[in-house]
């Protein structure tokens, strides 16, 4: 067996101290073997049994913040490279004013870290009394944990952060809160150091994104944590990595991200289908967007960068020609469409502003698009990028009320509420709900954790009840990639990653298993959020998303009426009860 025993650091910073629980692998559940979420969402399950009451205030000391790695992370796997960040959401709130869990992951240095120190999973509990940075790391052969004081680190932005750590301690990975997160700002992320930063120089990191994990971070005076990496590789025989690798670095479902990247190669997509969203997700204007072939003509280029070790590269970091290829930053296609278009924005350049604004100050560029986007069509504002960018910088130092997010900014002040784009208290992702009602059962935000928006932009479209119910009990099944912690680009083949788990573990499991696997931990997290008090009205969407937006002209045909939800999440209901009552059978825990 190659793999036999998981690490789990506990860290409390109550009193400083911690401890290293070894677990033996006869003691885990398949969920958990396969890590990740796997590991995180059982164990918050347990936890939360004897802390019931954190799901009041998941800003207290006492809600965990986890970090998981899963079977293929800091391996030589292609798309290998991510880290599970989990914890009580203060963002993610029921109508009853609960909190609920959450997950995200992110890629970068920090899973090659943990796996050279032969950690799967970090618990960091309580609050400590000054600013403090964990610094993990082995010291003759057996972990470590410095806590160190934060001096020099306070109010520094993202990058400033990790860099300023990683000219400390070489070798190390780093995974930091900005201005936003110490601000404990409700849609503050958690940003991991990148190869391409610490070889390059760059400011390119990547981030554990909505759901205000940075916050969580924040409320334990905890500014950074710092793993060393002692370059010990522990990674697959060859031949057990070469059929996956190969797959993954030619299959042609990823060439699009190769080739264009998410937002050069889904915006002309959704343009066909007049799906891509303008005006705080509003009828759509019918303006095209700016396409890969339109950068040279308003004097732009991208340039391609990727993970490392990562075939894909995926990264578009767009350059400006006529200001010595001045280095705008990295553009995704959330981000990208969520700060521009959907702002009435088309200026790629001042899309470029808005998105290092979000990036430097630690604050997700998702979550602060849709905030943007309701406050500048209440105030009739959209179009104007100098109150954007004032509003954004107000936001993201914690000096305007959106800092706290969207539910609570319009629930607080009485506003409107047809048009917050949120669901659960969780800014929606660039895509219309109008044509995807399944974001309203989603765990982690739409569309990562709950994968349906697929099934409207096809020739035979979902349009009935009874086939949205099967499209909610299939899209959970994209919550694999988060257990094994392979990036959702890689496309990898559900027999490789069978094959893999098999050879680690000396079992014999079946394709099947590793979806109803995702499945039982998409039940486990829902009954952990009926627990801290979510409800059936809480699986709901914003009134936005039943509107009609292009009536006898559209390409997809309106079908998400009020009266098809309420058939549909019937129907939804129904499945979910049928499939749960398969997977105990099967012997699953939920």
């Amino acid at each position: 067996m190659f793999k036999n025993y998981l690490n789990r650091l506990f860290i409390s910073l109550n009193d400083l101290r911690w401890h290293l629980e070894t677990i033996p692998v006869s003691a885990l559940s398949f969920v958990e073997k396969l890590g990740g979420i796997g590991q995180s969402v059982p164990f918050m399950r347990e936890y939360l049994k004897e802390h019931p009451k954190i799901g009041k205030n998941a800003l207290s000391p006492d809600n965990p913040l986890c970090l998981d790695i899963g079977l293929l992370s800091g391996r030589n796997i292609v798309g290998g490279a991510r880290t599970i960040f989990t914890s009580i959401s203060p963002l993610k709130t029921s109508k009853n004013g609960t909190n609920g869990i959450y997950f995200s992951a992110v890629s970068g240095l920090l899973s090659p870290a943990m796996r050279s120190q032969d950690i799967d999973s970090i618990v960091i509990t309580g609050k400590s009394d000054e600013p403090i940075y964990l610094l993990i790391k082995r010291i003759g052969g057996s972990i470590s944990v410095a806590f160190n004081h934060a001096e020099g680190l306070q109010g520094l932005m993202t990058h400033e952060k990790s860099k300023k750590l990683t000219e400390i301690h070489a070798n190390s990975a780093c995974a930091v809160i900005g201005p936003g997160g110490e601000k404990k700002s409700r849609i503050a992320n958690i940003a991991v150091g990148t190869y391409d930063q610490a070889k390059n120089g760059t400011h390119h990191m990547r981030y554990a994104g909505r759901g205000g994990l940075g916050a969580v971070m924040g409320s334990k005076n905890l500014l950074a944590i710092v793993v060393s990496n002692n370059k010990e590789k522990k990674l697959f025989p060859k031949d057990i990595a070469a059929e996956i690798n190969k797959w993954i670095s030619t299959n042609p479902a990823s060439d699009k991200y190769r080739n264009w990247g998410t937002y050069f190669a889904n915006t002309p997509t959704f343009d066909a289908f007049r799906a891509c969203i303008e005006n705080n997700f509003s009828s759509p204007a019918g303006k095209n967007d700016i396409y890969l072939e339109d950068l040279e003509k308003i004097g732009l280029k991208i340039k391609n960068k990727g993970c490392l070790g990562c075939t894909i590269r995926c990264w578009k970091e767009v350059l400006d020609i006529e200001n010595n290829n001045e280095n705008l930053g990295k553009i995704d296609f959330e981000p990208g469409k969520l700060l521009g278009a959907n702002l009435g924005i088309y200026d790629m350049r001042q899309r470029m502003t808005l998105i290092r604004i979000g990036d430097y100050f630690g604050v997700d560029t998702i979550s602060l698009g849709v905030c943007l986007g309701y406050e500048m069509e209440r105030q009739e504002k959209l179009g104007n990028f100098k109150f954007a960018r004032k509003l954004a910088l107000a936001i993201c130092s914690g000096a305007h009320e959106l800092s706290e997010g969207l539910f609570r900014y319009v629930k607080k002040n009485g506003f409107r509420q047809h048009y917050a784009m949120h669901v659960k208290g969780l800014e929606l992702a660039a895509y219309l709900g109008n044509y995807n009602p399944g974001y309203a059962f989603a765990i982690a935000g739409p569309h990562t954790s709950h994968d349906t928006y697929k099934a409207a932009y096809n020739d035979d479209y979902s349009d009935t009840a009874e086939e949205w119910a099967g499209n909610n009990m299939r899209g959970p099944k994209i919550l694999l990639y988060d257990m094994i912690c392979l990036c959702k680009f890689a496309k990898a083949k559900l027999e490789q990653i069978a094959a893999i788990y098999n050879w680690v573990y000396d079992e014999n499991i079946k394709p099947r298993d590793l979806l109803d696997s995702a499945l039982a931990v998409y039940f486990i997290m829902r009954d952990i959020d009926e627990r801290l008090g979510f409800r059936e009205e809480d699986d709901d969407l914003p009134g936005r998303c039943f509107e009609d937006l292009w009536g006898k002209d559209a390409i997809i045909p309106h079908f998400n009426t009020t009266e098809f939800f309420h058939a549909m999440k019937e129907a939804v209901y129904k499945a979910m009860a049928a499939e749960k009552e398969r997977l105990i059978k099967k012997g699953f825990n939920i």
